[in-house]
């Protein structure tokens, strides 16, 4: 049996700049228990999702920062929506 490992894939409606560079999508990771592990000690929510974000992106903190607020949105639905669904199977073993 195999997971999925797709990334999901965030067209933003607000590019931004990283490292000099013009971002116009985000690949998100599938978050792992040992992503949530790290968010877990943390009290306040939302900045639960901007540190989820920022760990599945690959982005700094301050780049997620800089995204504009339906595009940060939009990343915390699809993260919510693969940790809302069972994982989906792709194949046998």
């Amino acid at each position: 049996m195999t997971l999925s490992t797709e990334k999901m894939e965030v067209e933003l409606a607000v590019a931004i700049e990283v490292d000099g560079k013009h971002v116009t999508s985000l690949k998100l990771s599938r978050p792992k228990v040992k992503h949530l592990k790290k968010i877990e000690a943390i009290e306040n929510d939302f900045e639960k999702a901007v540190l989820l974000v920022s760990i599945l992106s690959g982005l700094s903190i301050d780049s997620v920062e800089e995204l504009d607020a339906s595009d940060f949105a939009t990343c915390s639905e699809k993260i919510e929506s693969v940790m809302a669904k069972k994982p989906q199977i792709t194949g046998e073993k």
